[in-house]
């Protein structure tokens, strides 16, 4: 085999897996620490899903029929106490079937962990820990 037919072929093989890689990256939901969240000591944010490149191949938001309900929020936080927030994404369209956020619970001041946060439904959610220390959880 001549040196440019192996040099093709190993072309072709990394191209392929690269695309392999690329397509598969994010079945298991986003990378963590991809919310926009403050970061403590004047550090920049953290990047958003589309800064992170989640989906920067399509626009964030293509039109305004999507919606996401936050409900279960109580009229007056008290700390300590649990609370169990749902989470749903809407969309007219019958086209438009997956879907995704993320998100992360941190102090006003000093941007740390709150709380804990808990998966009720580990079919469509997962946990998972990460930040610039490692301390903060994304849902």
């Amino acid at each position: 085999m001549t040196t440019f037919a192996t040099k093709a072929k190993i072309t072709i093989i990394l191209l392929f897996s690269v695309s392999v890689i690329y397509v598969s990256a994010n079945q298991s939901g986003p990378p963590p620490a991809s919310t926009g969240a403050p970061q403590p000591n004047g550090l920049p944010p953290e990047l958003t899903c589309n800064q992170a490149g989640c989906h920067n191949d399509r626009p964030l938001n293509p039109d305004a029929k999507g919606m996401i309900t936050l409900s279960g929020v109580p009229d007056n936080y008290i700390p300590g106490n649990r609370y169990t927030l749902q989470f749903s994404i809407t969309h007219p369209d019958s086209d438009r079937r997956r879907w995704g956020f993320q998100l992360t619970a941190i102090t006003r001041t000093g941007f740390a962990r709150a709380g804990n946060l808990a998966v009720t439904d580990p079919a469509s959610t997962q946990l998972r820990p990460g930040g610039r220390d490692g301390t903060r959880q994304y849902y």
